[in-house]
């Protein structure tokens, strides 16, 4: 988990590892992968690429690959979180980290809230029926799950046209 990023995480129930950031290259990658030689136990990497909070930073193309690449090779699930990416300014377009993926490891997700309607809480997910679960703070609701799901499949089904 990049730094700062654990609060979060331990609210959630979940042990986190942070890993030390750059503003020029996001994580670092070196750290990462001494983390990974030094516990055996690490169950997925969740990274943001682009605009991390607060530092803002914007991963290179060659840290996306070797992140990549790293965690396939470890077998160690990594969640692309793209809230941003739409909002980053680069002269290059930016390539998710999910472009170096060969083996279905990356799970990238991303939001339309940021972009399209702040506070609207919006999602879409390569992986969204097996990996996500929303939590809107109520009580479970099979049509509210329902609806969610739909609105999941119709903001895919729009952003793939």
């Amino acid at each position: 988990m990049k730094k700062p990023g654990r609060r979060p995480a331990l609210l959630s129930g979940l042990r986190a590892l942070e890993i030390p950031t750059s503003p020029q290259t996001g994580i670092s990658i070196e750290a990462l992968e001494l983390a990974v030689q030094t516990y055996d136990n690490i169950k997925a990497v969740v990274m943001m690429p682009y605009l991390q909070n607060p530092l803002g930073s914007i991963m290179p193309d060659a840290h996306k690959k070797r992140l990549a690449q790293l965690c396939e090779e470890r077998e160690i699930p990594l969640i692309e979180d793209d809230t941003y990416g739409e909002l980053a300014e680069s002269e290059i377009p930016l390539t998710a980290i999910k472009a170096w993926d060969r083996s279905g490891n990356v799970i990238y997700c991303t939001s339309l809230d940021k972009v399209l309607a702040p506070g609207s809480m919006f999602s879409n997910s390569n992986r969204f029926e097996h990996f996500c679960r929303i939590n809107c703070g109520l009580p479970y609701s099979k049509d509210l799950d329902h609806a969610l799901l739909r609105l999941g499949q119709t903001v895919t089904r729009c952003l793939r046209t």
